[in-house]
């Protein structure tokens, strides 16, 4: 190396090698972290691509309402001749406390399979605006039917995608829509609860899907027994925790997160929440819930006592959140109530599930029986059977035809249905 001077710094060879490595092993490693960032940003999710000969080439389109028009879509249930597998669903909302109106823009990749020979593919969607459509055979090596045109039927909210031939019978096919919607403020769907906590106006994203609401979050066959697996990918501002009905995947700085593939389950039961809450976690011994995970979650104004979406049961916050210092022992009966309704429903009604919405009641019924049965066995002060039937006991006066039994809040409803068991 020559003659040191007193002033110098000198370095080996070696030492001169290793870092000139280490500063380009640094500096690859941050390109490839920009890049997946900028993608993150810009796309949703990567999906297994096919060979670009076998691909169907994407319908850009404008659906509209196309009244007049005669076929299957007239009818108020979906055709069996198409029956889904799975859901690949990405959802990206836009929402800020202070934005009077938040929208969201999501990706759905369907696997379907084909049972009986169609040329029309029927959906439900509502609400939402569809973008881009692209229809692919899952067999490589095979093509799928081209897609002629796509519009919407409004009297049963029907997506209704017409091919230039049939699908094969007993054969797979992904149907590729991508949409985007507004996040509202009313009674379900996608919607954004404000609240203020500290002196900070903050939000709440969550989602109600029952009965019929799930169509107006992504298009999809939106009736319970058309049951599928979900796997859900929410793409949200990093302050936020997301949570879905199975565990979380992954998750990076910029938040992309994926949950795991869900249970065999209907549309109505897909459940999100993407919040700035804190938690709590306490593990006792007792009997497992089905599911990898089971969230219970405080919304503030959330439209129903509670929703028991399959590992995500979303609760109002006044029937989940009790204040021993301020709170009746009544509101203590009514918050045990509520959770063990809620999650009587992980048997009847989630895991075995009615086919059409007028055997809501059964349900809803059996759900009430557990609520109305279980309670007194653990609390028997607080539950006096006595009283349980002085209050419920007036309901079975009410005229049967006063029950709307579709109408899955109808409270009057769930009681016949209790009483009933």
């Amino acid at each position: 190396m020559g003659n040191k001077s007193g002033s110098g710094f000198y370095l080996s060879k070696s030492t001169v090698a290793f870092f000139t490595l280490l500063f380009a092993a640094l500096f690859i490693a941050f390109t490839v972290f920009a890049v997946l960032y900028l993608r993150s940003r810009t796309g949703f999710c990567n999906f297994a691509e096919e060979e670009e000969s076998d691909k169907v080439k994407p319908l850009n389109c404008t659906v509209v309402p196309t009244p007049g028009r005669q076929g299957i879509w007239d009818h108020y249930r979906l055709p069996t001749s198409l029956v889904p597998i799975n859901y690949q669903l990405v959802l990206w909302p836009r929402f800020h406390p202070e934005s009077p109106e938040s929208t969201f823009t999501g990706d759905v990749n369907i696997t379907f399979q084909c049972k009986n020979a169609t040329d029309v593919i029927l959906l439900h969607s509502e609400q939402i605006e569809v973008t881009v459509v692209e229809l692919v055979r899952f067999e490589i090596g095979t093509e799928a039917p081209q897609i002629l045109e796509v519009w919407r039927s409004s009297l049963y909210s029907y997506l209704v995608i017409n091919l230039n031939e049939t699908l094969t019978e007993n054969s797979i096919y992904v149907l590729r829509i991508s949409f985007s919607g507004v996040i509202g403020n009313s009674t379900g769907g996608f919607m954004k609860m404000d609240y203020e906590e500290d002196g900070r106006n903050l939000s709440v994203i969550t989602t109600q899907m029952e009965p019929t609401y799930a169509r107006t979050v992504f298009p999809c066959f939106d009736e319970p027994s058309f049951k599928a697996t979900f796997d859900i990918h929410l793409i949200y501002l990093p302050n936020y925790v997301a949570l879905s009905n199975m565990p979380a995947i992954n998750g990076v700085i910029w938040k992309v997160t994926t949950f795991n593939t869900t249970l065999k389950m209907s549309t109505y039961i897909v459940a999100c929440v993407i919040c700035e809450f804190s938690h709590i976690e306490m593990i006792e011994h007792g009997n497992e819930v089905r599911g990898q995970i089971q969230f219970l979650v405080a919304v503030p104004e959330f439209p129903a006592s509670g929703m028991e979406n399959w590992g995500l049961i979303i609760f109002h916050e006044d029937s989940l959140l009790f204040n021993y210092s301020s709170d009746t022992k009544e509101k203590r009966r009514l918050i045990c109530s509520v959770i063990t309704h809620e999650i009587g429903h992980q048997w009847f009604g989630n895991l075995v599930t009615m086919n059409w919405w007028n055997q809501l009641w059964l349900k809803e019924g059996l759900s009430s029986y557990i609520e109305n049965t279980f309670p007194p066995k653990l609390e028997t002060e607080m539950f006096m059977v006595g009283l349980i039937v002085l209050m419920k006991l007036l309901i079975l006066y009410l005229p049967l035809n006063t029950c709307n039994l579709v109408s899955f809040s109808d409270f009057w409803c769930l009681q016949h249905g209790a009483f009933s068991m």
